[in-house]
């Protein structure tokens, strides 16, 4: 079963984290896609060939502080943590 493969716990694993650390509440309010916005610049930071391409990938970030990427199999993991969080905050009814 594919819930059952390890890469599919350790997104999962990252984006419970997340949820403890802001909460979906938190995420309503990102209108603007910034959860997107962190997955492509953590992607674009996986994918970078040049330090300008690194550059470019911090840019894309949309807040001014938790920019916080480390080994490349970290920045696939928070990449797919705020995919799934982003699908989560368009996915939730507004009363929240």
């Amino acid at each position: 079963m594919i819930l059952d493969r390890y890469s599919i716990k350790v997104i999962a694993a990252e984006f419970e984290h997340q949820l403890e650390l802001w909460g979906p509440e938190h995420d309503a309010h990102h209108v603007e896609k910034e959860l997107a916005k962190a997955a492509i610049a953590y992607l674009k930071l996986y994918v970078s060939e040049t330090l300008g391409d690194r550059e470019l990938a911090k840019s894309i970030w949309p807040w001014d502080t938790h920019w916080n990427p480390k080994t490349p199999r970290d920045v696939l993991i928070k990449a797919g943590a705020f995919i799934a969080s982003e699908l989560e905050r368009i996915n939730v009814p507004s009363e929240i």
